[in-house]
């Protein structure tokens, strides 16, 4: 029984790290600008200019 709580144990260690480091790609993604057609970086500014 001990054995398999501690197995628990490190498996919700590993699942901790795994979603934060999840969260952390995220928020650098959504901070990234996307790439353009051309293969430059567009801004926000950039698209919204190109919808209007």
């Amino acid at each position: 029984m001990d054995d398999l709580e501690e197995k628990q144990a490190n498996l919700r260690d590993s699942l901790l790290r795994i979603s934060g480091a999840i969260q952390v790609l995220e928020e650098l993604l959504s901070d990234t600008p996307e790439i353009g057609e051309n293969g430059s970086r567009e801004s926000d500014a950039v698209k919204a200019e190109v919808v209007a």
